[in-house]
C-alpha cells in the first residue's frame, strides 16, 4: 500500500480509506488500523475525514437497498505534520462521533460508546 502510495503522489488526484480496513455494518465498532495514519505521515498533506450513514442504506453484504437519505459529511481537516498516534486517535473519535449522529437522525439507535 505504501509503495502505491509513492508511485501515485507525482499525479494530482485523492485517496480515500477506510480506517478499519474494510466497510463496517452500522452500529459494530472495529478499532482504526494504523495503516490510515502511516499513509498520512508519508504523504505529508492535510486529511479530510469524512462521516457517513450510508450502510444504513446500503448494507456491506447483500444486495438489497433500503430507502432513505444517505448522507456523506465532510469534516475538519486534519493539519499534516500531526504525529501519527494523535491523528489516529482524533480521526476515529471525529469520524464515528459524526457518523453516530449521521446515523441517529436516520432513525438508527446508536449503541452506547465502547470502552
Amino acid at each position: 500500500m505504501v509503495k502505491d502510495v509513492e508511485a501515485g503522489s507525482a499525479q494530482a488526484g485523492q485517496l480515500i480509506i477506510y480506517p478499519q480496513g474494510t466497510r463496517v455494518p452500522p452500529g459494530v465498532h472495529k478499532p482504526y488500523k494504523v495503516g490510515s495514519a502511516v499513509l498520512y505521515d508519508q504523504l505529508g498533506q492535510d486529511c479530510v475525514p469524512a462521516a457517513t450513514n450510508v450502510g444504513l442504506f446500503w448494507p456491506k453484504k447483500g444486495i438489497l437497498r433500503k430507502p432513505g437519505l444517505a448522507v456523506v459529511e465532510f469534516l475538519p481537516s486534519i493539519a499534516a505534520g500531526t504525529d501519527q498516534r494523535t491523528f489516529l486517535t482524533r480521526l476515529e473519535r471525529e469520524v464515528e462521533r459524526a457518523s453516530n449522529a449521521l446515523m441517529a437522525e436516520a432513525g438508527f439507535k446508536v449503541p452506547p460508546p465502547h470502552n
